[in-house]
């Protein structure tokens, strides 16, 4: 696992302590537990992991001016939250995806926020290639708050 936080980010969590931590979850995909710096959209929000049940578990990087003391016991409340799903079975049903999100809301709190998406195929003719055809085309987005974890 290897991990580069981009210029003034630093990620909450080693790698060691991240493999320690979640020993014992099941997760399906190749490489089941990454460290990565957040897309634009994400690193707005203050995310700090994702968890696709079944899949894998991913840990984001966070900015510099989150002080390292709360952006560790954020990422320790973070796996503790999320360890609620690490049993459940990855969901293989063509057209939906399934996301766990944790963000970090000011400095006492973080949220659990499930995002669904629902796409379609587009269908190969009426203007449509064959590799055009073939990718997913989001027909529908979901967010629910599933908790509210207080940062002690």
């Amino acid at each position: 696992m290897r991990a580069i936080a981009t210029r003034g980010r630093y990620f909450p969590i080693t790698a060691g302590s991240l493999a320690s931590t979640t020993k014992t979850w099941r997760l399906a995909a190749k490489t089941r537990f990454v460290l990565r710096n957040p897309e634009r959209a994400l690193a707005k929000s203050m995310v700090i992991a994702r968890l696709r049940p079944g899949n894998d578990l991913t840990i984001f990087s966070l900015p510099i001016e989150v002080e390292p003391d709360l952006g560790k016991r954020a990422a320790s409340h973070a796996l503790n939250a999320l360890s609620r799903w690490k049993d459940a079975a990855e969901t293989r049903v063509e057209g939906h995806s399934r996301a766990i999100c944790v963000y970090l809301q000011g400095s006492t709190a973080l949220r659990v926020v499930e995002h669904r998406i629902k796409y379609s195929r587009r269908k190969f003719g009426a203007g449509e290639g064959l590799a055009s055809s073939r990718k997913p085309r989001v027909t529908g987005v979901t967010d629910a708050e599933l908790d509210v974890v207080p940062i002690l």
